[in-house]
């Protein structure tokens, strides 16, 4: 990172949840990632065994010391986001979020939109099947979040999605972009969303994501969109 660190925004999460972890993992990335600091540090999920007071109390201190710059949260309900907020400051969520996942959409979308707090959706391809390239249910190892966390690799939601498909498909087509990039932009498009974070397995595949940022779907596009959707999934 010598000489464009500060051209550089890192956001990483932690699974740690009392002081002495936090300090182990973010040691841990800072060595990782050769940086002094950590731009957005998040914490992956709640722990039921630790209060959120603790956790903050803790984050705060790192945030003191100069080690992190902003603390997110990743996979908080809406009542989890009101205590951690009169902990401290925190500057953004992180929770699943596609066109086949829109719970978030109910309450945590809503609240924060009126708390000001930004919106990195994970799961925005809904683990690769929004990119058209599954014509069967794969038949995921042992361990891949496929076969457990998304469901949409098993019937009904596979036949359901493929049909939503088609509809991405057209609108891709007139675009002359890849199918990924619909979905990809409608979860951008969304109001109170700040990005739409995609997995990636090589360098093309990152830069082909990426790329869905040089172009927005039109108003009418997100309304054929939502209307398929609700005509296959809320029938």
């Amino acid at each position: 990172f010598d000489g464009i660190r500060t051209e550089v925004y890192i956001a990483t999460k932690t699974a740690a949840q009392n002081a002495e972890d936090f300090w182990k993992d973010l040691h841990t990335s800072l060595a990782n990632l050769r940086t002094d600091y950590i731009d957005l540090y998040q914490m992956h999920w709640p722990d039921v065994n630790t209060p959120i007071e603790e956790s903050m109390e803790a984050l705060l201190k790192i945030q003191k010391a100069g080690k992190i710059r902003y603390i997110g949260v990743s996979n908080f309900d809406v009542p989890l986001l009101e205590r951690t907020l009169k902990c401290g400051q925190i500057v953004s969520t992180q929770p699943q979020y596609s066109l086949l996942d829109r719970d978030i959409e109910k309450d945590v979308l809503p609240f924060c939109r009126e708390k000001n707090l930004g919106v990195l959706s994970y799961g925005s391809l809904g683990a690769g099947i929004l990119t058209g390239k599954f014509k069967e249910p794969p038949k995921p190892a042992e361990g891949d979040k496929r076969a457990n966390f998304y469901p949409f690799f098993a019937e009904p939601f596979f036949g359901k999605t493929q049909e939503l498909l088609v509809t991405l498909r057209e609108i891709a087509e007139a675009h002359d972009k890849p199918i990924a990039h619909v979905a990809i932009n409608w979860v951008s498009q969304q109001p109170g969303m700040t990005c739409a974070l995609t997995g990636s397995k090589n360098v093309d595949q990152a830069v082909m994501n990426a790329a869905a940022g040089d172009w927005d779907l039109t108003a009418e596009e997100l309304k054929k969109i939502d209307d398929a959707y609700d005509r296959i999934f809320r029938a």
